[in-house]
């Protein structure tokens, strides 16, 4: 008898992302869609752009001067 715990009748489970995504817009027109950790994003402000200049400092992101950012979900 088979068993009915088969891995073929499992379900792919991905779990839900919790980062958030932000839309960073640069002096030179150019914009970056970075995923952010919830908590950074809620707070904005200071803490938010160092966290992206890290990124930058990392060259994950553009080295231009950013001009604005905006939380998109």
């Amino acid at each position: 008898m088979a068993s009915p715990f088969n891995r073929s009748n499992l379900i792919r489970f991905r779990p839900r992302d919790r980062q958030t995504m932000v839309v960073v817009e640069f002096t030179d027109g150019s914009r970056a869609y970075v995923r952010v950790d919830p908590h950074t994003a809620t707070m904005g402000g200071e803490p938010l752009l160092l966290a992206l200049r890290e990124r930058q400092a990392r060259g994950e992101i553009s080295p231009a001067a950013i001009a604005a950012v905006t939380r998109t979900r």
